[in-house]
């Protein structure tokens, strides 16, 4: 079981004389969370946001409410930056960056493809558009992907968290022991290919958390990858565990 939070768009911000354009994004203004891999896709005729299970919910409007052909911009926000972003059928992003904005493109649908890169499976979306050629929304320069996983430890290492962190300066992984007796050994190992894995430097040996103490693991080492896992101290007596990330991009 986890959940996972994020950080939204940022500050609206006005720019040039025309400001009559309309502005899509989610209907209560928050961001896109718990998303599993595949294809998003935003139809901004109907207002509606289809994720890769196919469930729906609804913009805050859409062309068709306000008898408009076409949006112009938009700002898409996705926390792997791996995902691939399509508009229409003619453009399509790859670049290895967490935000994109494009302006003055004619538009009625965005497909963002999420990858699978994460364990748990969830990623989170963040977007505005406009009617406008420029979107006339400055989006914010810091974004979090972080939330919480929580579990129990087994005998053997199982993988309770990996995290394509590209894009990313810093990355936090603490890990509590809410067990109330059992101990659980911890390692954290980054990757470049997503493939092979290394122990992380103070992770050669599992790291033991007694029951009610924490590890903290915090660095700004760019690596490609981060995973940790947890394993029961002593075979058999388990205990459970909280485990809380957050990537950081200030860029």
């Amino acid at each position: 079981m986890s959940e996972s939070t994020g950080v939204g768009l940022g500050t609206p911000t006005l720019s040039g004389a025309d400001t009559g354009g309309t502005l899509f994004t989610t209907n209560d203004g928050k961001i896109l969370t718990g998303l599993t891999n595949g294809i998003v896709t935003l139809n901004f005729m109907s207002g509606n946001i289809t994720d890769a299970s196919g469930n729906v919910t609804k913009m805050n409007s859409s062309l068709q409410i306000m008898s408009k052909k076409q949006c112009k911009s938009f700002t898409v926000f996705c926390s792997d930056a791996d995902s691939v972003i399509r508009v229409g059928n003619a453009l399509t992003i790859s670049d290895h960056q967490l935000n994109h904005t494009i302006h003055n493109y004619d538009f009625q649908q965005i497909q963002i493809t999420v990858p699978n890169n994460s364990t748990p499976d969830e990623n989170q979306i963040a977007f505005m558009a406009s009617t406008d050629p420029y979107l006339n929304y400055e989006s914010s320069a810091n974004w979090h992907d972080r939330g919480v996983i929580t579990g129990t430890s087994t005998t053997a290492a199982a993988n309770v968290y990996t995290k394509h962190v590209g894009a990313y300066e810093d990355f936090y992984i603490t890990t509590y022991n809410t067990d109330s007796t059992n101990s659980i050994d911890l390692k954290i190992y980054f990757s470049e290919d997503g493939t092979t894995y290394f122990a992380e430097s103070g992770y050669t040996s599992a790291v033991t958390i007694t029951a009610g103490s924490y590890n903290a693991f915090a660095t700004d080492r760019k690596h490609h990858f981060y995973r940790a896992e947890i394993n029961s101290t002593v075979g058999g007596s388990h205990g459970t565990f909280s485990v809380y990330y957050n990537n950081v991009s200030v860029q």
